[in-house]
C-alpha cells in the first residue's frame, strides 16, 4: 500500500482497475488520498476477442455502482466511440 502525507487533485487510472481484487475496498483507500472535490477518473476500454458495445456500458455502470459505494459522489459515465469497442470513463468527486 503507498503511504505519503499530501493529498490528491485528480487520480486517472485506465484499463487496469478491473484486475484489482476488492474494488469498493481499493476505492475507499483512494477516496482518503484525494482532496475534497478532486476527481477520480476510471477508463476502460474492453480488449477481449469478441468484445462489444454492451461490455464497454456493463463496465461503466459496474464502475459508477463502485464509485457510488465507496462513498464518490456527482458520478458520470462518459463514452468515447472508438474500434474495436468505444472507451468508457467514469468520474467521481470526493
Amino acid at each position: 500500500m503507498l503511504s505519503f502525507d499530501w493529498l490528491l487533485d485528480k487520480i486517472l487510472d485506465i484499463n487496469s482497475f478491473q484486475f484489482g481484487e476488492n474494488p469498493i475496498d481499493n476505492l475507499k483507500n483512494l477516496r482518503t488520498r484525494l482532496r475534497p472535490g478532486g476527481v477520480i477518473a476510471l477508463a476502460y476500454q474492453p480488449r477481449k476477442s469478441g468484445a462489444t458495445e454492451k461490455d464497454a456500458d456493463d463496465a461503466g455502470d459496474n464502475f459508477a455502482d463502485y464509485l457510488q459505494r465507496a462513498g464518490f459522489k456527482d458520478i458520470a459515465i462518459e463514452k468515447k466511440i472508438m474500434k474495436p469497442v468505444s472507451t468508457v470513463c467514469v468520474l467521481g468527486k470526493n
